[in-house]
């Protein structure tokens, strides 16, 4: 099994088959596991890549609600407070949200980044067994 993060799938390598990831981040004053999505021109909802998610995690982390992070080779400006992204070139805004995450939602894995130390654990829940890999 190869996890590629940045692609947020995981890849079967025997047979190739790909299973889409979900990042997701407990916000402990909320009382759960939730995800950062935000929604394209065809009024679909993306979650963001590993990489990103854990820049959310960390301005949340520092009660930052404006973060700027490079995206899928795009530079953003994340506002967490009005809940839009800003794409800094060519100034296009697009609607982000929070949503909760179950750890048994089907087809999806539920990853849980926890800053100890100044170290990230990584918690894989999927069908009720749980793997943690530490980065």
């Amino acid at each position: 099994m190869l996890i590629k993060f940045s692609d947020m799938v995981q890849v079967n390598q025997k047979t190739k088959f790909m299973r889409r990831l979900r990042l997701c981040i407990e916000l402990k004053d909320k009382n759960g596991f939730f995800v950062y999505e935000y929604q394209k021109e065809n009024q679909k909802w993306f979650v963001y890549n590993a990489e990103a998610m854990i820049q959310i995690a960390n301005a949340i982390e520092k009660d930052q609600t404006l973060l700027s992070i490079n995206y899928q080779d795009q530079s953003y400006e994340i506002d967490l407070g009005k809940s839009i992204e800003t794409n800094l070139d060519t100034k296009l805004s697009r609607k982000i949200h929070c949503v909760k995450s179950s750890r048994c939602f089907c087809s999806f894995f539920s990853f849980k980044y926890l800053l100890l130390s100044g170290k990230i654990t990584i918690k894989c829940f999927h069908r009720f067994q749980q793997t943690s890999i530490r980065k």
